[in-house]
């Protein structure tokens, strides 16, 4: 067993993941960059937007981000909202961006919805995911 540190590379097989710059959540917490032989995946978990957050990210074709909010309803929060996608895909213009960890405030805006409407604005496939979503890679 390992702890994860800041910006440390991790080698699980053929697979290395590298953990992001501490997120802002109020607990110790990472997304990670995760590159296999064909794909370089982020996962960016929970963490309140700052810009520096955007360099951990860097040349990533698919994201998968934690976004509970479609409109940032707490002054102070500690989450994602659909603000912060659209700096993500404009900073690192992914292929695909999968939206997930929904809370009631983005399932009552639709969030299929708004997929769709970003993939639209911006000419990448963006997906909300579902229960039980498997994603050919």
């Amino acid at each position: 067993m390992e702890v994860v540190k800041p910006n440390v590379k991790y080698r699980i097989k053929n697979i290395e993941i590298t953990s992001s710059i501490e997120h802002k959540h109020g607990i110790e917490n990472y997304g990670f960059r995760i590159k296999t032989k064909n794909h370089l995946i982020g996962l960016v978990t929970d963490t309140a937007y700052f810009p520096e957050l955007l360099n951990s990210y860097q040349n990533c074709e698919i994201l998968f981000m934690n976004v509970p909010y479609h409109i940032q309803d707490k002054q102070k929060s500690k989450h994602l909202d659909i603000s912060a996608v659209e700096e993500f895909i404009k900073a690192i213009k992914p292929k695909k961006v999968v939206l997930t960890h929904f809370s009631c405030n983005i399932l009552n805006a639709n969030p299929v919805l708004i997929a769709s409407q970003l993939s639209q604005k911006y000419g990448i496939e963006v997906i909300s995911a579902e229960d039980d979503m498997i994603l050919e890679l």
